[in-house]
């Protein structure tokens, strides 16, 4: 019997690496995205433990020393978390873009094997084919031929 050969079979292999690539690169994605978010998380809590003392500063009357530096510090926390923002929004972008590439891959290599898929049952009904015909064949030389003058049964 012989072999099933897909002629794209290189090509198919390539598609699959790719496809393997494009999965990681969304893995790599989505690890940015989420040491983003947890970033972006971290510094709004500090803003609001921040924010939080210095409403209590000005409730208890803090010294006016203590409230402008506690102010600034809150002013830069806010650039810090817009900093973040920006960053998560980045990197989310970076994983939608990552994901629509794997997906592109994905449908690419899919559409390679479904071809291969029916290209090895037409080789398979072929190859059928092809055995019986080997087979009866081998019967007719096995069994001779009826001479063409002989009755029929």
């Amino acid at each position: 019997m012989r072999v099933f050969q897909f002629s794209l079979a290189k090509i198919l292999d390539l598609r699959r690496e790719v496809e393997q690539d494009r999965a990681r690169k969304v893995a790599q994605a989505r690890d940015r995205w989420e040491e983003a978010r947890q970033a972006r998380e971290n510094l709004l809590e500090i803003h609001r433990v921040g924010r939080e003392q210095l409403a209590d500063a000005h409730r208890v009357g803090g010294s006016v020393g203590r409230i402008l530096t506690m102010e600034l510090v809150a002013e830069h926390m806010e650039r810090q978390v817009r900093e973040a923002e920006e960053r998560c929004r980045d990197a989310q972008n970076d994983l939608s873009f990552s994901l629509s590439r794997f997906a592109e891959a994905f449908k690419e290599r899919k559409i390679l094997d479904r071809l291969r898929t029916r290209k090895m049952e037409e080789w398979k009904v072929e190859e059928g084919r092809r055995e019986q015909k080997e087979l009866d064949e081998v019967a007719v030389v096995r069994h001779g031929r009826p001479s063409p003058s002989a009755p029929e049964l």
